[in-house]
């Protein structure tokens, strides 16, 4: 490796530890960096211009002419200089002179007294340093660098002189802050809606309930805002413009004034401006903020400051990170993201039967879910429907009254006695009256069970019925049951008898009882209907003749009467032997109905009397009587073998007849 190649290597090495030790850098060139072999004298209004024999590049032009300050001298020890001509230092082309700046030269090692190597540092951005020995070494810094360490002439060889070539830039320094909002909006679902349809005495039903909230965040409004401070630290009044770009997006930059006096050497005062920029941003992506200051004077160029931000916190909220949650029934929750929560509550239908109409009760349990801090909420409707028997009845209500009827015949007078042709008439009277009796008092009729249509199924209901008199009845649903079942939309029918004791009842109730409530009640007014026995009878008596249909109770007693007369016979032998003649005049009235056959009797006697003419006589005859006899036996002979014989019978017969004769008066 030859000597050129290893001082090369030894400076590259050399302006990486600078970075290392923190040497301020401000801005980055087009230009290669680092050690450039040139050839010949150049100085730094012609370095650029210069030919590279050896070098990262194989040319500086990028570098372009710039100001010069030269120590004119080999470095033996510590030298420090502002930018003005003196004690060996010279400002070399147009160069101005500026006391606000200055550079150093320190570490110069030493060889045979020369000096052949130093390090420097600077008050402003160096470009290049040539370090010339015949031909130069060109250290060439991108950015512009504020001091590196090493620096060598060519072949290590003694330092003739030593120029630090610069421009004249602005400086600048930025700040960015970022900005956004952050909106919390939120969503509220309040589930489940359900309908139930339940009967009158069911167990509750358990309905269960979800809350939903669902945050959204949206960040919004985002900005890098800051300020631009330009500084001008060269001899010349320049005059600049700035732009700000973020992320692509160009801020809004203000400033006060857009001239800068001259570099006066003290902190603040007309040589700075401090400017503000803010952009608003689509989003809040992290980044570099670059402003770009444009110098308009043609001596000194512009600057560029970064600044890195990152959008952390909002700055803004808008909205409520966190809320809480109520709940009609009775709930709260806290939520600070998306969350849900689940409960049950129980349902069950009134078990008062005023309630229902027509066997039917519904009612809606709105329950709301609402945010507190945004008063947004969402309602779950739940509908139960609730079922219950409708009773009915009809009734027909009867008695019997019962008539009996009296008859009765009478003649006045029941006797006469006349001398003579002429009689007196005598009177017939016919009695009718009647009496009634209720009993047999009954209520009947059925009873009617509705099961309402859309209930959810058959239902069973027991039934009792009674009186307002007190009177039991008695219920048949078919074989002696007391209890129907119905299905659903459909009707049942049970018959019931009651026996009441008399007919003060006005109202017949029947009472149902499902699911262990009883108070299902119909009820019809009770209004006997009277049926009448025996009411109509047909009074008869040829005698007087009379044949009427009588209605019982029209007219209370009745009674018909007739007279009647007679004529004593002129036959003397209707007359008995005491001169009497007695006729009985028997008169029969009848009465018939449904349950009776009467019969009254009367009569009446009438005498009549003739002369009676009387005499004595005596009769005689004589009755002759003759009489017979006879005696017979049988048998009247007898023959016998032995000892034994047979009987015999006599017989005696005795008869008489008479004669009349020898009559006498």
């Amino acid at each position: 490796m030859t000597n050129r190649r290893k001082l090369t290597l030894i400076a590259l090495a050399l302006i990486v530890a600078l970075g290392a030790f923190g040497y301020s850098l401000q801005r980055a060139a087009a230009v290669t960096p680092g050690l450039y072999l040139v050839d010949g004298n150049p100085n730094c209004g012609n370095l650029y211009n210069s030919t590279v024999l050896e070098g990262p590049d194989d040319n500086l032009l990028d570098l372009g002419p710039l100001f010069g300050f030269k120590y004119d001298g080999n470095p033996t020890g510590d030298l420090s200089h502002t930018l003005t001509n003196g004690g060996g230092w010279v400002l070399t082309g147009s160069s101005p002179a500026d006391p606000n700046n200055s550079v150093s030269i320190f570490n110069v090692l030493l060889s045979g007294g020369d000096g052949v190597q130093f390090d420097w540092s600077a008050t402003l951005g160096i470009d290049a340093v040539i370090v010339k020995a015949q031909d130069a070494n060109a250290y060439v810094y991108s950015p512009e660098a504020f001091g590196a360490s090493g620096l060598l002439a060519p072949a290590n060889k003694a330092i003739s002189h030593v120029e630090f070539c610069y421009d004249y830039e602005l400086n600048a320094e930025k700040t960015a802050q970022t900005s956004y909002t952050r909106t919390y909006t939120w969503d509220i679902t309040k589930d489940f809606d359900a309908t139930y349809d339940k009967f009158i005495g069911d167990a509750a039903t358990s309905h269960g309930y979800q809350v939903s909230v669902d945050q959204t965040v949206t960040d919004s409004d985002f900005a890098v805002s800051g300020s631009i401070t330009v500084k001008n630290p060269t001899p010349f009044a320049v005059t600049f413009s700035v732009s700000d770009v973020v992320d692509g997006v160009p801020a809004t930059v203000t400033c006060d004034d857009y001239a800068l006096a001259a570099n006066d050497g003290a902190p603040g005062g007309a040589d700075e401006e401090t400017c503000t920029y803010t952009a608003g941003l689509l989003a809040g992506d992290d980044g570099t903020n670059v402003a770009t200051v444009t110098s308009l004077n043609g001596n000194v160029d512009g600057a560029e400051a970064t600044a890195d931000y990152a959008f952390g916190d909002p700055t803004t909220i808008v909205g409520d990170p966190e809320i809480n949650v109520s709940d009609t029934n009775g709930q709260s929750w806290t939520a600070s993201g998306d969350d849900s929560w689940t409960y049950d509550r129980d349902f069950v239908c009134s078990d008062d039967p005023a309630d229902y109409t027509a066997g039917f009760y519904t009612f809606d349990h709105v329950n709301t879910a609402t945010i507190v801090e945004t008063n947004q909420s969402d309602t779950a409707t739940v509908t139960v429907n609730c079922y219950a028997p409708v009773v009915t009845k009809d009734a027909s209500a009867s008695y019997d009254e019962t008539w009996t009827w009296t008859l009765d015949k009478t003649v006045d007078p029941d006797q006469s006695e006349f001398a003579g042709n002429d009689l007196d008439d005598w009177t017939w009277t016919v009695t009718v009256s009647e009496s009634s009796e209720e009993g047999n008092f009954a209520v009947t009729g059925s009873i009617y069970v509705n099961n309402p249509a859309g209930s959810p199924g058959p239902m069973t209901v027991s039934l009792a019925d009674q009186l307002n008199d007190g009177t039991i009845a008695t219920v048949d649903c078919g074989a002696g049951a007391t209890s129907i079942t119905v299905a659903a939309g459909a009707q049942g029918s049970c018959s019931y008898t009651a026996s009441p004791a008399d007919r003060t009842a006005t109202e017949n109730e029947a009472t149902g009882t499902f699911n262990g409530i009883s108070g299902f009640e119909g009820t019809a007014g009770v209004s006997f209907d009277k049926n009448v026995v025996n009411g109509t009878a047909t009074v008869a008596d040829d005698e007087i003749g009379l044949n009427e249909l009588l209605t019982a109770g029209d007219a209370g007693t009745r009674q018909w009467t007739a007279t009647e007369g007679a004529t004593c016979s002129d036959n003397p032998a209707d007359y008995a032997d005491d001169g009497k003649y007695s006729v009985t005049d028997d008169n029969t009235a009848t009465l018939t109905s449904d349950d009776q056959n009467l019969q009254a009797d009367a009569d009446t006697t009438y005498t009549c009397y003739a002369p009676v003419v009387t005499k004595d006589a005596s009769a005689s005859y004589d009755e002759t009587w003759t009489w017979t006899l006879d005696k017979t036996v049988d048998p009247d002979q007898s023959e016998f073998a032995g000892n034994a014989l047979d009987d015999w019978t006599w017989t005696v017969t005795v008869g008489e007849s008479s004669e009349e004769g020898n009559f006498a008066v």
